[in-house]
């Protein structure tokens, strides 16, 4: 995957912005990495179950490939209260 990297996919982490990650067939949440592994290693809830799981950048997850991540900022303005 070019263009966005794993250090930009670090930053939305840590700015706690919510990452979409997009493998072949499926989407899922991207919630943390590792440094630790070489090559890194993203965190991600499969959607499948409550466990999070882990795949290595530009790798792929039960065969599908990474190919693509939606990066969403909120606003608080958009948040609603039921006061």
């Amino acid at each position: 995957m070019d263009g966005f990297t794993f250090s930009d996919y670090k930053n939305e982490i840590d700015q706690n912005r919510p990452v979409i990650i997009h493998v072949t067939g499926h989407i899922m949440l991207g919630v943390g990495y590792d440094t630790s592994t070489s090559p890194e290693t993203i965190l991600f809830h499969n959607t499948w179950d409550h466990n999070i799981h882990s795949m290595e950048w530009n790798g792929s997850y039960s065969g599908m490939d990474l190919w693509a991540v939606t990066c969403l900022t909120l606003s608080g303005d958009d948040i609603t209260s039921s006061d």
